[in-house]
């Protein structure tokens, strides 16, 4: 059994589940990343390159990175953002390429320690800020807030912005740990949903 957390793209959205126990080898970090359209990319840290996703990476020295998601096509722009590798355990970034900054958007999931042994906490931060969480599909809040004394185990979460694409995922809330998960949501581009409809 991978003492990972798994990322998987779903046409409704993204499950991130977890083993219990972070990974087994404190002293390493783990970074996974997922093109969420399938678009052709290289993932760069520090400039760096590391692999072609979808990737996961088990061995990397915990620090601070810049992480880079640059795709084959040169008419799509590139990602580019800081993440923190944490001692055991991973960092899932999953990510939207697109042609312009405000089409492309996606979910980066970071976990820390928090004094709480047993109970767990969720902190959303969204691009743009004031967007609407929806937990469990019954509470609603605006981001950025933390949502303390989660019980562990799958929780189904919502963030949409009206004129921005929505997103729909389900975490698996580990005890003693505040998962953070970044969102930047994309605009809506009515030329490709007129393409496609």
């Amino acid at each position: 059994m991978k003492r990972f957390f798994l990322l998987i793209v779903l046409f409704s959205g993204i499950l991130f589940s977890a083993c219990t126990n972070p990974l087994a080898k404190k002293a390493k970090s783990g970074l996974q990343v997922q093109i969420s359209n399938d678009v052709p990319a290289s993932v760069y840290l520090d400039d760096n390159y590391v692999e072609k996703p979808p990737f996961v990476n088990r061995e990397l020295s915990p620090g601070e990175y810049k992480l880079t998601i640059k795709p084959d096509d040169p008419n799509l722009i590139p990602y580019e953002t800081d993440i923190s590798l944490k001692p055991g355990l991973l960092t899932v970034v999953t990510w939207k390429l697109a042609e312009r900054p405000e089409y492309s958007g996606g979910v980066i999931y970071e976990m820390e320690a928090i004094s709480s042994k047993h109970g767990s906490e969720v902190s959303f931060v969204t691009i743009p800020d004031n967007a609407i969480i929806t937990v469990a599909g019954k509470e609603k809040m605006f981001s950025p807030v933390i949502i303390p004394d989660v019980t562990p185990g799958h929780l189904e979460f919502e963030v949409s912005l009206p004129s921005y694409g929505v997103q729909k995922h389900t975490i698996n809330a580990i005890p003693g740990y505040r998962m953070i998960i970044t969102v930047k949501l994309a605009k809506e581009n009515l030329n490709e949903q007129t393409t496609t409809n």
